[in-house]
């Protein structure tokens, strides 16, 4: 079993009227089968009056490493995310991910693909459609 932790604190105060500070952490479980957990967490607090003056999100990743061919290791994962009051007070935005990464260990690379789901409410309540993208990617190394 591996286990990484890590914490942050930012205090990003501009000017005596402009406070900010972030505090954030994670912590991710690595289970000898391959099966791997990750939680993240973060708190903003400001008092501009420009953005929310408090905003938080929320971050959880489960994901499996095997050897499905001669290839190399195949990974596969499927992440969420939630964000309140980022750009806007009463906005909460939200994405679905989910990917494989296959390692080609003769060519040293990763190929990757990944869908991802985000959507918005905004604060005003005014419709927005969620936006659906597929990254595709290699990675070499060399």
């Amino acid at each position: 079993v591996a286990i990484q932790a890590k914490a942050g604190y930012q205090n990003a105060q501009q000017s005596t009227a402009d406070e900010a500070a972030r505090t954030i952490g994670s912590v991710s479980i690595l289970l000898p089968m391959g099966l791997s957990l990750t939680g993240a967490a973060g708190e903003s607090s400001a008092n501009a009056g420009t953005v929310a003056d408090s905003s938080k999100f929320q971050y959880a990743k489960i994901g499996y490493k095997f050897k499905a061919s001669e290839l190399g290791q195949t990974r596969v994962f499927v992440e969420v995310m939630k964000a309140n009051d980022i750009a806007a007070l009463n906005e909460e935005a939200n994405s679905l991910s989910f990917g494989v990464v296959q390692i080609v260990e003769p060519l040293g690379a990763e190929l990757v693909l990944v869908y991802h789901n985000i959507e918005l409410d905004l604060a005003d309540g005014t419709p927005s459609d969620d936006i659906d993208a597929v990254t595709a990617g290699i990675r070499l190394s060399f």
